[in-house]
């Protein structure tokens, strides 16, 4: 059964990412973009910007998903936080994931001593860093 998702706020965020892989050269893009799940354009198709838009667009709609979690989870450009959020959140919606009850994450919040995790208060922001985007403005310790 054909897969009949928009995948096109997806394809446009995979793209935002992977024109970071213009700071490669020409002869490591193909292999950059084997990596990654995506198909390899020839040398000769225009400039790296050309060859990295044309990959993207070659991606099938059923494959998009899978390059796009190899670009969250092995990339050969970095992912900023602002970057990694919204192709996360639109993988996710895709699975379904199950609701968690609100009386569960309260307990749970509960639960948490807060001083243990913050005893590294720098260790403690990387964390965050990763899952979330936090603001310093936003945080009191």
């Amino acid at each position: 059964m054909a897969d009949s998702r928009d995948h096109s706020a997806l394809r446009a965020l995979v793209g935002e990412v992977v024109a970071g892989l213009g700071s490669l050269t020409h002869r490591e893009l193909n292999p950059a973009f084997e990596h990654l799940g995506m198909p390899p354009v020839p040398d000769d198709a225009g400039s790296k910007h050309v060859r990295i838009e044309l990959s993207v667009s070659q991606v099938p709609d059923a494959v998009l998903p899978q390059v796009t979690r190899r670009i969250l989870e092995q990339s050969p450009v970095q992912v900023s936080s602002s970057h990694r959020y919204q192709p996360e959140d639109l993988l996710w919606a895709e699975d379904a994931p199950p609701e968690i009850p609100k009386k569960a994450r309260r307990e749970l919040a509960r639960a948490l001593n807060l001083s243990e995790l913050t005893q590294h208060h720098d260790r403690f922001m990387r964390l965050l860093d990763r899952f979330w985007i936090a603001a310093e403005s936003d945080l009191s310790f």
